[in-house]
């Protein structure tokens, strides 16, 4: 054999330093590659809880992997037309899962942001609403008759929502409904002849309070003038003052 066959032998791929051995190396590197592309992509797309970016990662990576795949393949000739399409698919993908993610954030920043209606519902303005409910007469601790003058401040309250003042005797959880209190200036109620305890049943210890309550609640307690277990309330109150103490003569 002439050294001309045997330099004919080696270019073709026979065992030596041909190019086969070297295109084999790189094509065992792409699997590779490929491989650990497409695991990272699988790991990152299933952890991403539903966030777009971390998903398009995912997919990213998913891409390139196959995309090594397919170089592998491919003839010599084709293999540099993977790298432009990969980019082009790669800069979608991120660029679409930018632009979903900012959709969410203003949608959320939108929900979020806090009503400007300039006419509010009775019902949201009920609940937001502080009344500064509060008994100003009796005091905390002072001495009542069997029928005292009760006095309620609250701020001015919209059609629609009734004082009244509740007592009890402070050992047990039974209310008695008092009656509805007449608004005399605007920010005072005045709730006359409020019963506390009977006649004869002197230094009883009562607590009274006051509630709000709106035009269902005050025709309930109409009816349960004889009173009402506190933890079997028929009524929700919109607000309650403070408990005051005090007791009889």
């Amino acid at each position: 054999m002439t050294e001309e066959d045997e330099m004919t032998l080696n270019s073709a791929g026979e065992p030596g330093q041909g190019p086969s051995q070297g295109k084999s190396s790189s094509d065992l590197i792409s699997a590779l590659v490929a491989i650990i592309a497409d695991a990272a992509g699988v790991v990152v797309a299933f952890k991403s809880d539903h966030d777009p970016i971390y998903i398009a990662a995912g997919l990213t990576l998913l891409l390139c992997g196959l995309g090594l795949c397919f170089r592998s393949a491919l003839p010599n000739d084709s293999r540099k037309l993977i790298a432009p399409v990969l980019l082009v698919m790669v800069g979608a993908f991120l660029l679409g899962a930018f632009a979903n993610n900012a959709i969410k954030k203003d949608t959320a920043a939108s929900n979020s942001a806090p009503s400007t209606s300039p006419h509010p519902t009775a019902s949201s303005q009920k609940k937001v609403t502080d009344y500064d409910l509060a008994v100003t007469k009796p005091e905390n601790g002072d001495l009542v008759s069997t029928f005292t003058d009760v006095r309620i401040h609250s701020r001015a309250l919209g059609p629609g929502l009734h004082v009244w003042v509740l007592t009890k005797f402070k050992a047990t959880q039974r209310l008695y409904p008092q009656g509805e209190c007449d608004n005399f200036d605007g920010s005072n109620f005045a709730c006359n002849h409020v019963q506390f305890s009977d006649p004869g049943d002197n230094k009883s210890v009562m607590q009274v309070s006051a509630i709000i309550v709106d035009d269902r609640g005050n025709s309930i307690l109409q009816r349960y003038k004889s009173g009402f277990d506190s933890k079997e309330s028929p009524i929700s109150a919109i607000q309650t003052s403070a408990t005051i103490t005090v007791k009889r003569k």
